[in-house]
């Protein structure tokens, strides 16, 4: 089965690699399930979970860890919608797929996936390159350079607000003041 269009959940766990086809079955009102073992079971309709049409997300534009290892050289990211839970298809640089519960991740999401803040990120390095901070050695305008390697700027950073303020449109505490801010600023 092919694991980038389709996740099948039985009795709660993921077994999309293990699986060669699923059919519903109208006359028995249940799930044929043919494993690649060659092996065909039948389940009950409220026992299995067949997903499809999963949002296709740009892997450069996240950082996810889970247990508090970072995954690295992610290659692509299918994201499967089902009525309770979410569950992300990674596929790695070394040919390798995993399945996983959206709970089970930690995942930073890049503001620059927002219009309004890459816009802003954009009108920044544009600005940096008018800096005449050069390399005195190779004359390499070095505001610039350094803007140009930035590719993702973590939803969790200070950056986030000045990109993006509309953000700062968060929870206001007693005092009015945005609880977003540390206390001393307050």
């Amino acid at each position: 089965m092919n694991t980038r269009y389709y996740m099948v959940i039985i009795k709660g766990e993921i077994k999309t690699s293990r699986i060669m086809s699923c059919v519903y079955n109208r006359n028995t009102q249940k799930w044929d399930v043919k494993f690649n073992t060659g092996k065909t079971y039948s389940y009950a309709y409220l026992n299995v979970e067949k997903l499809s049409d999963p949002d296709v997300l740009n892997p450069n534009m996240y950082r996810i860890s889970r247990d508090g290892r970072e995954f690295f050289d992610i290659k692509a990211i299918y994201v499967f919608r089902s009525t309770y839970e979410t569950y992300w298809h990674i596929c790695f640089g070394d040919g390798s797929e995993r399945d996983y519960r959206r709970s089970e991740l930690y995942i930073i999401e890049s503001c620059l996936t927002q219009s309004q803040s890459s816009n802003v990120f954009e009108y920044i390095k544009q600005i940096a390159g008018l800096s005449n901070i050069r390399n005195e050695e190779t004359g390499e305008k070095l505001l610039s350079k350094r803007f140009d390697k930035i590719s993702f700027v973590g939803s969790d950073v200070a950056l986030v607000k000045y990109l993006n303020p509309s953000l700062l449109q968060g929870k206001k505490n007693r005092t009015g003041i945005h609880s977003d801010f540390p206390i001393w600023m307050q």
